[in-house]
């Protein structure tokens, strides 16, 4: 007995027609009627009743085919696998994100890997950035979608992605909901939910000291852990917020998003990608890929 005979085997198996298993091997009908034969002799006992007609499988057979079957499917995984490393290939990547990279630069970013290395599978973890700068360096994740800092953190390099000004999200039955365009001023004394601190902390004190810098202190009630959560507070009417304005591109119920007006140019909100510094020659290829296609 060997893999050979029990490959066709299955095949005959599945196709019930020893000329269509033939076709499907890309053999010819003769030697796999033989080595199907000959499988039967060493094993002793049928796994097929063969007819003119039609081929139908013995109790025994049937019994056989159901552990077959995802036997081969491993085999040919491991087989798969293991050429991959072979070749210096890809076998999976892990990509980290924050909440905001799930409206615009993680789906891209998604496309351009499969296309880039199609038996690659793709794993995701949503992480905000100074996590996934620890998981970097650990090895827990390959590439990362961050909020950069201004310097470089040893280690990991990065490049910018994506660009956008803050926008403001409003609740819909508020009056400035129905105004085109909105300044600090207008709502110094309105409730609003700001950045966390911690998580993004040199664009907290960017705001901090745009509201300065124009004479106003805002009237902060919280800072969220992340957009989603903010847009539903925002939604249930509690107060506003100062977002990313790519989440303005996501449509939620019950939010008016409105352009904020006289803000400093230090307001630019980045995203970037990140990867470890000296990563495996593969994923050093893909990351310099991705970093060609989607540098700003």
């Amino acid at each position: 007995m060997n893999l050979t005979q029990f490959r066709h085997f299955v095949a005959v198996a599945e196709e019930r027609h020893f000329s269509r298993a033939a076709e499907k091997l890309g053999i010819a009908q003769p030697p796999l009627s033989q080595s199907i034969a000959r499988l039967e002799t060493a094993l002793g006992f049928k796994l097929l009743e063969r007819t003119r007609r039609s081929v139908a499988l013995t109790p025994a057979g049937e019994a056989l085919l159901r552990e077959l079957e995802p036997a081969l499917r491993h085999l040919d995984n491991g087989l798969r696998i293991s050429r991959l490393i072979h070749e210096g290939k890809l076998q999976s990547v892990t990509v980290g994100f924050v909440a905001v990279a799930l409206t615009k630069a993680l789906p891209a970013m998604i496309r351009e890997i499969r296309e880039l290395e199609p038996e690659c599978k793709i794993k995701l973890q949503m992480m905000s950035t100074l996590p996934q700068e620890q998981a970097l360096l650990e090895g827990g994740i390959d590439i990362g979608i961050i909020f950069p800092r201004p310097d470089e953190l040893p280690g990991i390099e990065s490049c910018t992605i994506e660009e956008s000004r803050p926008v403001l999200a409003i609740p819909n039955g508020w009056p400035l909901a129905q105004k085109a365009t909105v300044t600090l001023l207008d709502i110094q004394d309105q409730p609003i939910f700001m950045f966390e601190r911690e998580r993004r902390p040199e664009l907290h004190a960017a705001l901090w000291a745009e509201f300065t810098r124009q004479g106003l202190r805002p009237r902060v009630e919280l800072e969220p852990p992340d957009t989603y959560t903010t847009l539903s507070l925002v939604a249930a009417g509690i107060g506003l917020a100062i977002i990313p304005a790519p989440s303005s591109g996501i449509e939620f119920a019950g939010v008016t998003f409105a352009p904020l007006q006289g803000l400093g140019e230090h307001l630019t909100l980045r995203l970037a990608m990140a990867w470890r510094a000296h990563s495996a020659p593969s994923l050093g290829d893909l990351t310099a890929r991705l970093a060609q296609k989607f540098a700003v």
